[in-house]
């Protein structure tokens, strides 16, 4: 991990018991951080709470999610870690914005929102 990201609360979920960050609190399970940026988000009057993570944590917080800020990006790539198949029966896309390539290095992708149904 980098650095907390700023103007927002940070919670880092790990296993690791001494992990310390600055700005950042530190679960070391979703259950944990979920119920935890709860709270601060009722506290705060904030509207939503946004995971951030790997596919350990997005496989662990898509059943409860309501909505999916999703990046399509137009390329075909290799990797070992890939987002879940997603039942997209349970989505609707309420918004797409699509960009062109910009460059060789810049595929082109569409930003899409989805509200479970």
């Amino acid at each position: 991990m980098g650095k907390a990201l700023p103007g927002r609360t940070n919670i880092v979920v790990t296993r690791d018991l001494q992990f310390r960050a600055d700005n950042t609190l530190v679960a070391h399970d979703i259950d944990s951080a979920l119920r935890c940026a709860d709270e601060i988000a009722q506290r705060d009057g904030a509207g939503e709470i946004m995971v951030i993570g790997g596919a350990d944590i997005y496989r662990q917080t898509l059943p409860v999610a309501h909505t999916l800020y999703y990046t399509d990006v137009k390329m075909d790539a290799d990797g070992d870690a890939y987002f879940r198949d997603i039942d997209w029966a349970q989505w609707r896309c309420v918004q797409q914005q699509d960009f062109a390539a910009s460059d060789t290095a810049t595929p082109a992708y569409s930003l899409k929102i989805f509200n479970r149904q």
